[in-house]
C-alpha cells in the first residue's frame, strides 16, 4: 500500500513513498508524470519528505535516509536505528535541512541533514506519554509544533540546536490525527481530531488558543506590484484574479483600469511597459495574457490558455514586440501577437530539470537569465529565431530561487533563494556568471521579493513579516543597511522600483497597496494605500508619466488603476479574464496593450480603451494565446518567480524562438 505521498512546496515535485521505493513526480496540469525511482531499500518506505539541496528524506521501518532526486550516483545516506520501533511521523524542512521523526518508541528526535560529511546528524531528543501523530516546524519562530493521541498540541523551542525545551501544551478534546500551521496566517493552526472534527487555533508567544471551529477565510492578497515610472503608473494582480492599473500624483492613488477575472487561476506575474501602455499577465496555471492601456481602459488583446505547464515568469521587449516566457517544465519559450492569439515562435526545451521560478532578459544582447527550484541559474542567448545555452550555475543557492535581477548597464545580476541568502553575479558577455559578492549571514526573514538599483548599489528586500529592508553592495559583501520601512499588510509578497522617481511599490498578502518614496538612503511611506483586490495581488506594475497601475491577483481579475490627488480611483477592469487566477502583467503604457498570465498556462492580451464622455474606460480582450502545454504560469517584470521563459512578438503573438 502507499503509506505517504508529499509534495514539495516550492516546485511541482510530488514524491510518494510505496513498497520499498519513492518515486519522484511532477505536476503537470491535473496529472502527474513520473520523474524517477528511487529503489534499493531493505524495508518499506513509510514516510517520505523534501530534504536540502535535491534531496528526500525517507522513513522506513526504524530507519531514515537522505537520497538524492538528482543524480543516482550520489551514495543514500543512511541513519539504521534512528529510532527503537517504527517512525511514524516525519517532517523535513528542506531550507534548514532539519528533520524531525517521531516513533512508537515514545521520542521525538531532531536532526541536521550533514551533506558534506554524508550522514544525519542527531540534534536532540525528547520523550513522550503517547504517540506522536503530527509534527510542524517553524524556521522563523525556530519552534516545533507536536499533536498526539494524549489529545495535547505541545510547543517546543529547538534551544542551540541541542535540546527540544517545552515552551507549553494545549488540550484537545479528542486525539490529534493531523495537523497544519500556518504562521503567516496570523498564527493559525488547524488540527483534525479522532471525531473528524475540524479546529482552529492561533499560536501567540508560544502558547496554542483553541479558536474553536471557524469560516475557511477567503481574504486573499496582492501577488504581484509592477511600477512605470515614464508613464506615473503601476499594475497589480492578485488572489481575487483581477489586474488593476493605478496611477500615482504625488501622495495618492488613483484607479485607473481594472480588469476582472482576467485568468482563470490567481495572477502570478505581471510585465508593463510604460510608455506603450502594454501589460502581460500570467497565472499560476500557465495561462498568459496581453492587455493593453488606453485612456482609462483595459484591452485584453491577445492570450495563450496553455503557455506552459505550471507556473509562468515573463519578461517583454516593448522594441521588438518579443515575449520570453518561463514554466514549470523547465522550458523557456518566444511568442509574438498574431491578431487575438499569442502564437510561439521558438522554445528551448528542458533548459532546467525543475520549474523556473525567475527569469530577466537582456534584449540589446538576446540574453536570457533563468533560475530554478534547484538553486540552479542558466544564461542562455536568444537570436535568429533560435535559444543558445551559455552557461550554468549549478549551485547558486541552496534551494529555491525566489527572485532575480539583472542590470544590463552594469553587467550584474543579484538573486535570492530559500536558504536566505542574496548573491551578486558577474554576467560576462559571454553568458559565463561569477559570483561578485554575498550576504555574510543568513537574511532575517525569508525573501519574497527583491528590487535591485545598480546605480547605487542598493538592494531592497520584503518578504514574510512587514518590514522592507535595505541592503548595499560594498565589495564583495552585501551589507544590510540600518534602515528599513513598514510595508502593506502583514507580509509584502511583491516589490517594483522606479528609480527616475525614487518611488517604490509595495503589494501585501492582504491585498493592500502602498508606495514608498526612497531619498538619500531613507524609505517614506506615502498616504496613498488601498485595498486593490480580494485576494493576494499576484504583480503590480506601474507607469509613472500617467500615473497608471496596473495589477493582476489570485482573482484572476485585470485592473488598471490612477493615482491622484492623494487617492487611487479604479479606471477599467476585466470581467472573467482568468477565471483560474492571473499570475503574471506586462503593460505597455504607449500602446495601451495589456498581456496577462493565468494560472492555467494561458496567455491573454487586452487593450485599455477609453469610451466615449461620461463612460468609464474598458479593458478590452483582443486575443488569447494558445500553447502546446498546460499548468501554472507566471510573468513578471523585471523580476519574477516561475518556472520556464518564452518569447512572443508583439504585433501578431507568435513565439519568436
Amino acid at each position: 500500500p502507499m503509506f505517504k505521498i508529499s509534495s514539495s512546496p516550492r516546485e511541482s515535485a510530488v514524491f510518494s513513498a510505496f513498497g520499498r521505493a519513492v518515486y519522484h513526480f511532477n505536476r503537470v496540469g491535473d496529472s502527474l508524470q513520473h520523474i524517477a525511482t528511487l529503489g534499493g531499500f531493505a524495508e518499506e518506505c513509510r514516510l517520505v519528505g523534501e530534504g536540502p539541496a535535491s534531496t528526500v528524506v525517507i522513513a522506513t521501518g526504524t530507519s531514515l535516509h537522505v537520497a538524492s532526486v538528482r543524480d543516482p550516483r550520489v551514495p543514500t545516506i543512511h541513519a539504521q536505528d534512528a529510532h527503537q520501533s517504527v517512525i511514524t511521523t516525519l517532517f523535513s524542512d528542506a531550507p534548514s535541512g532539519l528533520v524531525f521523526s517521531s516513533g512508537k518508541d515514545l521520542k521525538i528526535n531532531a536532526w541536521r541533514v550533514d551533506l558534506d560529511e554524508r550522514r544525519l546528524r542527531l540534534l536532540a531528543s525528547v520523550e513522550t506519554q503517547a504517540w506522536t501523530t503530527a509534527l510542524h516546524f517553524d524556521l522563523d519562530a525556530n519552534i516545533l509544533l507536536t499533536g498526539g493521541l494524549d489529545s495535547h498540541i505541545r510547543v517546543w523551542r529547538l534551544e542551540d540546536y541541542s535540546r527540544l525545551v517545552p515552551l507549553s501544551e494545549s488540550q484537545e478534546t479528542h486525539g490529534v490525527l493531523a495537523m497544519r500551521y500556518h504562521p503567516q496566517h496570523d498564527g493559525m493552526l488547524l488540527t483534525a481530531g479522532q471525531d473528524g472534527v475540524l479546529r482552529a487555533w492561533r499560536l501567540s508567544e508560544a502558547r496554542v488558543v483553541h479558536r474553536f471551529t471557524t469560516e475557511p477565510d477567503t481574504h486573499r492578497g496582492l501577488r504581484v506590484v509592477r511600477i512605470d515610472g515614464a508613464s506615473g503608473r503601476a499594475v497589480t494582480a492578485g488572489e481575487d484574479l483581477s489586474i488593476k492599473v493605478w496611477r500615482i500624483v504625488g501622495d495618492s492613488l488613483e484607479l485607473l483600469a481594472e480588469a476582472e477575472d482576467a485568468h482563470l487561476d490567481s495572477v502570478s506575474g505581471l510585465c508593463v511597459d510604460g510608455p506603450s501602455g502594454l501589460v502581460v499577465s500570467s497565472s499560476s496555471s500557465g495561462e498568459m495574457a496581453v492587455w493593453q492601456f488606453k485612456g482609462d481602459t483595459l484591452v485584453k488583446l491577445a492570450g495563450a490558455h496553455q503557455a506552459h505547464l505550471g507556473s509562468v515568469t515573463a519578461q517583454y521587449d516593448a522594441a521588438s514586440g518579443i515575449i520570453i516566457s518561463g514554466g514549470g517544465e523547465g522550458s523557456v519559450k518566444a511568442w509574438r501577437l498574431a491578431g487575438s492569439e499569442l502564437v510561439q515562435a521558438a522554445a528551448a526545451e528542458a533548459l532546467h530539470a525543475t520549474g523556473i521560478q525567475a527569469l530577466q532578459y537582456d534584449p540589446t544582447r538576446g540574453l536570457v537569465l533563468s533560475a530554478d527550484a534547484a538553486g540552479v541559474i542558466c544564461s542562455s542567448r536568444f537570436a535568429d529565431e533560435s535559444f543558445q545555452s551559455l552557461g550554468r550555475v549549478q549551485q547558486a543557492h541552496a534551494g529555491r530561487i525566489v527572485a532575480l535581477q539583472y542590470d544590463f548597464f552594469t553587467g550584474l545580476a543579484v538573486s535570492a533563494g530559500v536558504d536566505r541568502k542574496l548573491s551578486a553575479w558577474r554576467v560576462a558577455p559571454t553568458g559565463h556568471l561569477s559570483m561578485e559578492a554575498g550576504t555574510l549571514d543568513r537574511l532575517p526573514k525569508l525573501a519574497l521579493a527583491m528590487v535591485f538599483y545598480a546605480k547605487f548599489g542598493l538592494i531592497l528586500t520584503a518578504g514574510i513579516g512587514e518590514s522592507i529592508q535595505l541592503w548595499r553592495l560594498e565589495g564583495d559583501v552585501i551589507r544590510l543597511m540600518d534602515i528599513e520601512a513598514e510595508g502593506p499588510g502583514r507580509s509584502v509578497l511583491a516589490l517594483d522600483f522606479d528609480p527616475a522617481l525614487g518611488l517604490l511599490a509595495a503589494a501585501g498578502a492582504d491585498g493592500a497597496l502602498g508606495f514608498f518614496r526612497l531619498e538619500a538612503n531613507t524609505v517614506t511611506a506615502l498616504p496613498a494605500q488601498i485595498m486593490c483586490h480580494a485576494g493576494w495581488a499576484r504583480c503590480l506594475q506601474y507607469d509613472a508619466p500617467s500615473g497608471v497601475a496596473v495589477t493582476a491577483g489570485d482573482d484572476g481579475e485585470v485592473r488598471a488603476w490612477r493615482l491622484a490627488d492623494g487617492s487611487v480611483r479604479k479606471l477599467a477592469e476585466t470581467s472573467a479574464a482568468h477565471p483560474d487566477g492571473a499570475r503574471g502583467v506586462l503593460f505597455d503604457a504607449r500602446s495601451g496593450v495589456v498581456f496577462s498570465a493565468g494560472d492555467n498556462g494561458a496567455i491573454k492580451c487586452w487593450r485599455l480603451e477609453t469610451g466615449p464622455p461620461g463612460t468609464a474606460p474598458e479593458l478590452v480582450f483582443v486575443g488569447a494565446a494558445t500553447g502546446s502545454s498546460g499548468g501554472r504560469s507566471f510573468a513578471a517584470m523585471p523580476g519574477s518567480e516561475s518556472s520556464a521563459g518564452a518569447y512572443y512578438r508583439q504585433a501578431d503573438l507568435t513565439p519568436a524562438a
